[in-house]
């Protein structure tokens, strides 16, 4: 009788460490290829066209000197921070990824009682494609990547435009790690 309850016992046990170690929710796979484990981030360069004028679907044209420069550091500094990929010099990495800023827009979302813009959205958005190094093999491309922030102008959540900016390009450098080292 003693061995039937121990052996019920453990199988009991076992079944519920099976449940419990299955977790629940969600996971991230890795869509990296077998072997990759480096990347060298290619600096983005500017493709904005710096001559758009307003027009009354784009009513803010906003642009910020060395943007460009300021999401490849952001996007080095996120993979560093995700640690998946090792970031090297081109010369050593197994993958190579490229981008364009291509635009960067400021869109009025709330105003007040008088037609004040009280909260703006920003989005700057990029292409980017990973290669791999060893034969220049596109493994993907992404048009019109994008990453984005609100700001208000006053109260208790208003943070500056350069803030704002600076959250957007780090939310962009967040996306591009996670499109390039998870499967959701």
């Amino acid at each position: 009788m003693k061995k039937n309850n121990l052996l019920i016992l453990l199988f009991a046990y076992f079944v519920g460490m099976v449940f419990f170690s299955q977790g629940c929710g969600y996971s991230a796979t890795s869509l990296l290829p077998a072997g990759m484990k480096s990347i060298y981030v290619d600096n983005f360069i500017n493709h904005i066209d710096l001559t758009m004028q307003p027009t009354d679907k784009r009513m803010y044209v906003a642009y910020r000197s060395g943007m460009e420069l300021d999401i490849t550091r952001d996007t080095i500094n996120r993979f560093i921070l995700d640690g998946n990929l090792k970031v090297l010099p081109k010369n050593q990495a197994d993958l190579i990824l490229k981008g364009l800023l291509i635009d960067f827009k400021k869109e009025a979302m709330r105003y007040d009682s008088n037609e004040t813009v009280i909260e703006f959205r920003l989005k700057v958005t990029v292409d980017i494609a990973l290669y791999k190094r060893s034969n220049d093999e596109l493994l993907w491309r992404e048009k019109s990547f994008t990453g984005e922030a609100f700001y208000r102008l006053s109260g208790e959540f208003a943070i500056t435009e350069d803030n704002a900016i600076q959250n957007a390009i780090e939310d962009l450098a967040v996306r591009i790690v996670e499109r390039t080292t998870e499967d959701w």
